[in-house]
């Protein structure tokens, strides 16, 4: 997620994940009964029997924006409030912005392949709702959390508890605890208390995947690639 990005011309593309230049369109519309059709479908059937060869990958499966706005170049189109589209130079996808979100594609995020499963489907469903509803996107994220403590066997009656004992037992330091307290602080409270403030709802959610990332590196990862290290050095040396 790149709330920032449409105030520069370099940033991650969404399809390639190259780190590439972009170009920025304006969004625009065209009346659909100018071109003797009447609904979406009826323009995409239409497309696709005249030249179905002239349609490239779709941005929505369907129907594609570039191609449309070239075959109706010269007929009065009306702008679209605040809606932009960016061209990446490394793949030429295209990506729709509203104003600095983008909604499509929808972008997710990759968890940690050494979380589990569950986790795993709640971090990318996270991800994919983070434009459109930050609020629910941190509530999924203290649900992820608690799935984490669930799978390391952490002791308690509730989230906050749990956080305690993992705490107490050596698991986490401080600074992780707060981080983890933050989670669950704003998953669960967000939408009715306003923890998330207006304007930087993007920016907080953010920092909440970035502490998922972070938990899931420590508690997870790390410790796999212990184990694997020493299970190494416990194989017999076929040297001596």
């Amino acid at each position: 997620m790149n709330p920032t990005a449409t105030s520069t011309k370099r940033f991650n593309c969404p399809y390639c994940g190259a780190f590439s230049n972009h170009d920025w369109f304006l969004g625009v519309a065209s009346k659909l009964a100018r071109f003797n059709v009447r609904t979406p479908q009826d323009l995409i059937n239409e497309l696709n029997s005249s030249s179905p060869e002239a349609a490239p990958q779709c941005i929505t499966d369907t129907l594609n924006f570039d191609w449309l706005l070239w075959r109706f170049m010269g007929e009065t189109q009306k702008p679209m409030n605040r809606c932009f589209v960016s061209s990446c130079d490394s793949c030429n996808n295209l990506s729709i912005w509203v104003g600095d979100k983008m909604v499509y594609p929808l972008q997710a995020r990759k968890p940690n392949q050494d979380i589990p499963k569950a986790a795993q489907r709640l971090y990318r469903e996270a991800s994919l709702i983070a434009n459109l509803s930050p609020c629910a996107s941190a509530a999924l994220l203290r649900t992820v959390m608690e799935k984490l403590c669930t799978e390391l066997n952490v002791k308690g009656e509730n989230l906050a508890s749990k956080i305690d004992d993992m705490m107490e037992g050596g698991k986490i330091d401080k600074e992780l605890e707060n981080a983890m307290q933050a989670v669950r602080l704003i998953g669960n409270e967000a939408i009715h208390e306003g923890v998330i403030s207006e304007g930087d709802e993007w920016k907080t959610v953010d920092i909440l995947f970035d502490i998922i990332d972070e938990l899931s590196e420590r508690l997870f990862s790390k410790p796999k690639r212990i184990r694997q290290l020493t299970s190494k050095l416990e194989k017999p040396n076929p040297l001596t």
